[in-house]
């Protein structure tokens, strides 16, 4: 486990909750962005500011996904993917990008390009971080 930013990948991608946790926990394998990237190697999931509005209305999109496509012993309930299990404003997590696609088996592949993450990793202690350096925000999914 990485214990200190001097660990860290120098690229962050800010990403909303709980899609940022997802990525970090590696329930989330692609990363959907309007873009194409040549962004291959490691990275750091940076989790984006609260925002109420599009923390609920992601939410429901994530439950949606997680109960119907992804294959988890016990995937998250509504009342578990509350605010008081996620951190906002901080990094969060590593993963590797490995490619982006336009299309993937992928139920997580949404979007224009999805970027293909692997090795991802929650870290044991967020890293509070309102404007991660060298940063591509973005959407959620």
């Amino acid at each position: 486990m990485i214990l200190s930013t001097l660990d860290l990948p120098r690229l962050a991608f800010s990403i909303r909750q709980s899609w940022a946790h997802a990525c970090a926990a590696g329930w989330k394998d692609i990363e959907n962005r309007k873009w194409r990237t040549a962004i291959r190697g490691p990275i750091s999931i940076h989790a984006s500011a609260f925002n109420k509005r599009n923390f609920e209305e992601d939410r429901e999109d994530y439950l949606e996904v997680l109960h119907e496509h992804v294959s988890r012993p016990q995937p998250p309930t509504h009342e578990k993917v509350a605010l008081e299990g996620l951190t906002f404003g901080a990094i969060i997590g590593t993963a590797t990008i490995v490619d982006c696609v336009t299309r993937s088996d992928s139920p997580w592949v949404f979007g224009r390009f999805g970027f293909v993450l692997k090795d991802q990793r929650l870290l044991d202690t967020p890293i509070p971080s309102k404007t991660p350096s060298a940063s591509s925000s973005g959407g959620h999914a």
